[in-house]
């Protein structure tokens, strides 16, 4: 089947020669995070001013994480921004590489993916002068993350490389695990899907010795991705629903979404377009609930997809002027269209193999 993206591709073609500037509105207003402990209120800025102390810091750095781990994005910012502007009057480099770090995760999955990458490579460089190689592995899984967005696959899995050698230094099991699905994913990207299986599977076997069922959803999430690009939709589906299960009962929209996403593409590989464009509605209201701007631009895009297999080509236009409403993330579309047709992505085994035949269409 061909993939999303090459359908996307070629309908980002039209849609680039038909967008008119007014289409380029907000995609969603998120809603306020829900005040379910005192980090929330920090987050929301209701509570008052922390203390300038160690101790205030230290606080403000960790519930800038647990906001974050609680899919309280824009609580998360608050907080970190908080943190940031605390940690460098009283010139505590610890402190700020950890809040740059864990404020640069949070621009990242809310699609800020400009204002993420300085600050991730200010936490890289910090870390790596008070030599906190935690702290560089986790900002170098970003930094890898961040490359794949931008379709920079070859300096994606460098990134992941270095993050998987600086956490086997220190003996976290965790951290490595995390490493291997990412390094998957980079090889994936790249069209290796051997080793890509071999990554994955690592992972998957670290994280269930840890017990860790969360992280395990995601590396099964990535598993079925691979059976799809191969053909294997059964397995793509079963892979698919187990991840869901396991997402759902943690209560994981962002995850859950995902899985949603997964579904949908083995839904629309079997021609049952109703239940494919009604897992992505669900996706997509998970998506814009979270404020993740990205992501919500994907679940349009995927539904704009749909619309064209169906053709409604009107309908598919439409969702994906939508989800090119943001436009930083329309820039990162048009940078890997343009890197596809200066040869930077291998052709045809890269992931963004329809600019080729975009540009075809363009110019015939």
């Amino acid at each position: 089947m061909t993939s999303r993206r090459h359908h996307l591709l070629t309908l980002a073609c039209l849609a680039i020669l038909l967008w008119p500037a007014a289409a380029r509105a907000q995609v969603a207003s998120p809603p306020d995070p829900a005040a379910r402990s005192e980090c929330s209120e920090s987050g929301r800025g209701s509570s008052p001013a922390p203390a300038d102390s160690d101790e205030a810091l230290k606080r403000l750095v960790d519930c800038g994480y647990e906001l974050s781990g609680r899919n309280e994005y824009l609580a998360a910012r608050r907080v970190f921004e908080l943190a940031i502007e605390m940690a460098r009057r009283r010139a505590d480099r610890r402190s700020l590489a950890a809040a740059l770090n864990g404020y640069g995760g949070v621009l990242f999955t809310l699609g800020e993916v400009d204002r993420a990458e300085p600050l991730l490579v200010e936490s890289v460089r910090l870390s790596d002068e008070i030599g906190d190689k935690d702290g560089m592995a986790e900002a170098s899984s970003y930094l890898g993350r961040l490359r794949t967005i931008q379709a920079r696959y070859a300096d994606a899995r460098v990134y992941h490389l270095r993050s998987l050698e600086l956490w086997s230094a220190i003996d976290d099991r965790r951290g490595m695990a995390v490493a291997l699905n990412n390094i998957g994913n980079a090889s994936r990207a790249l069209g290796d899907y051997v080793t890509a299986l071999d990554y994955f599977q690592r992972s998957l076997d670290a994280l269930e010795r840890l017990g860790d069922s969360r992280r395990s959803a995601t590396v099964i999430d990535n598993m079925g991705l691979i059976a799809r690009r191969l053909g294997d939709y059964g397995r793509g589906l079963e892979l698919a629903q187990r991840a869901l299960k396991i997402r759902e009962g943690f209560e994981d929209r962002a995850g859950i979404a995902k899985s949603l996403d997964s579904l949908s593409e083995v839904y629309e590989a079997q021609g049952n377009y109703g239940a494919a464009l009604a897992a992505l509605a669900r996706s997509l209201d998970l998506r814009r609930s979270l404020g993740l701007a990205h992501a919500t631009a994907e679940s349009l895009n995927n539904i704009a997809v749909i619309y064209q297999a169906q053709g409604s080509y009107e309908q598919a236009v439409k969702y994906l002027r939508l989800s090119l409403a943001r436009p930083e993330l329309f820039l990162v579309q048009l940078r890997a269209i343009r890197r596809c047709w200066r040869g930077l992505v291998p052709h045809p085994r890269g992931a963004f193999t329809a600019c080729c035949p975009c540009r075809n269409w363009l110019y015939g």
